[in-house]
């Protein structure tokens, strides 16, 4: 050691090989993958980036792995609106496993989500409904027909709606 305070005892290992090939730019085309779902009642009609592709930096033989770039949009089950949401991109090989630690340009691109409304449905039963008075006090049989309905409408209406009374 230069240092007259440290003493080097021991270097191991004692010979390192490197490898040292050329820097490539690779273009990639780049794909849109969504999981999870938006909020209850919407659907995801399109998820899209205005970027189709992006710039690789990376060794040459790296390169000859590289399949595609994936900006991975994860929905959280909140969205009701269309948005505008940052994504960073992912480097795939031709297995689907990510490459890490590689130079992309742009690093994060902008997905646009469009949502539609769904319109829900949900199958309730139907509840008679007496009104007056009874003549003898006795009722011995009740019968509904239909007795069930599909009713249709907003999700927050459809979750607290268990029967309709006619």
């Amino acid at each position: 050691s230069k240092n007259a305070q440290v003493a080097v005892m021991r270097v191991e290992p004692g010979e390192v090989t490197v490898r040292v090939e050329p820097i490539r730019e690779k273009i990639v085309p780049l794909f849109v993958e969504v999981s999870g779902e938006p909020a209850i009642g919407f659907e995801l009609v399109k998820a899209e980036t205005l970027v189709k592709s992006v710039t690789v930096r990376c060794a040459e033989s790296v390169a000859k792995e590289i399949d595609r770039a994936v900006a991975r949009l994860i929905l959280s089950g909140t969205e009701r609106d269309d948005e505008k949401k940052p994504v960073g991109i992912a480097i795939v090989n031709k297995s689907k496993s990510v490459i890490p630690n590689l130079a992309v340009e742009p690093a994060e691109v902008s997905v646009s989500i469009d949502l539609v409304q769904k319109e829900l449905q949900k199958t309730v039963g139907v509840m008679p409904r007496f009104t007056g008075t009874l003549e003898d006090g006795v009722i011995r049989k009740v019968s509904v027909n239909p007795a069930s309905i599909v009713v249709v409408g907003d999700a927050a209406v459809l979750e607290s709606l268990d029967f309709v009374e006619t």
